[in-house]
């Protein structure tokens, strides 16, 4: 088996049997006359966590020792105006507060765990009041 053959299979053993811990919905706005839903995804597997971009062609970067070092190495804890929804059972409302940098220029909603956040340039990501 030559090395792609076992990336390959180690990345679908990841897929059906790892866990989906964190979750970044977002839209694409590229050349394309329309946008394109993309999904950044961080999966827990055994001890590691791998990242993964569900796009047209996937993307997969790992392993990772902790959940936090899988999310900055995907970028997925950057939030812009193309952000729709972040989940994640792991993190808590102030972890996921000081995780989370807005990158964006205009005031934004997001849904994170279900709940609607509000960003502006230059502030954190922070639920709503």
């Amino acid at each position: 088996m030559d090395e792609d053959e076992h990336e390959y299979d180690l990345w679908e053993c990841i897929a059906e049997h790892g866990k989906v811990v964190y979750s970044h919905s977002f839209e694409w706005n590229s050349s394309l006359a329309h946008p394109l839903e993309v999904t950044g995804e961080v999966i827990q597997y055994q001890d590691a966590y791998y990242w993964v971009l569900l796009a047209e062609d996937a993307e997969f970067k790992g392993p990772y020792a902790q959940l936090e070092q899988a999310i900055r190495a995907g970028e997925l804890h950057l939030v812009s105006e193309e952000t729709r929804e972040i989940e994640t059972p792991l993190l808590g409302e102030e972890e996921l507060q000081s995780l989370l940098v807005y990158n964006g220029i205009l005031p934004h909603t997001i849904l994170v765990n279900g709940r609607k956040w509000h960003s502006k340039a230059g502030h954190q990501v922070a639920p709503a009041a």
